[in-house]
């Protein structure tokens, strides 16, 4: 949808603009989801890889974590499997160990979802 992807580049660019670093890494992130979303997964990766390298500069393991969710979800879009289960692993165990627990909760459910969509029940439940 296009109003929803100007959206998100708009915060991205607010961001940059006033030069709050976290909300770039963010900002970049969202962006890389919904380049996901609208199926530009070439996008997506450049800018998923952007918001990773963007919150290790920060040192913020919460912003990590958000970043490692997105980059998840985009290795689940292309069909990288075993990464975008690994991937949400660690961002369920980065929040876990930081104590959002609404966003472990989205991990984790997360995680569920991508194991049973590789047909791994076992492992899910």
């Amino acid at each position: 949808d296009e109003e929803f992807f100007l959206d998100v580049l708009s915060g991205l660019n607010w961001a940059e603009r006033s030069g709050i670093r976290p909300a770039v890494a963010q900002g970049m992130s969202g962006l890389a989801v919904a380049c996901d979303v609208l199926g530009l997964a070439w996008l997506a990766a450049r800018y998923h890889q952007r918001a990773v390298t963007a919150a290790d500069a920060l040192g913020d393991v919460v912003i990590r974590a958000s970043a490692a969710f997105g980059r998840a979800l985009h290795d689940a879009y292309i069909g990288a499997w075993s990464e975008a289960t690994s991937g949400m692993r660690g961002a369920a165990g980065m929040f876990r160990a930081h104590g959002k627990l609404r966003e472990r909760g989205v991990a984790e459910a997360t995680l569920a979802l991508l194991l049973i969509m590789r047909g791994d029940l076992h492992e899910a439940s």
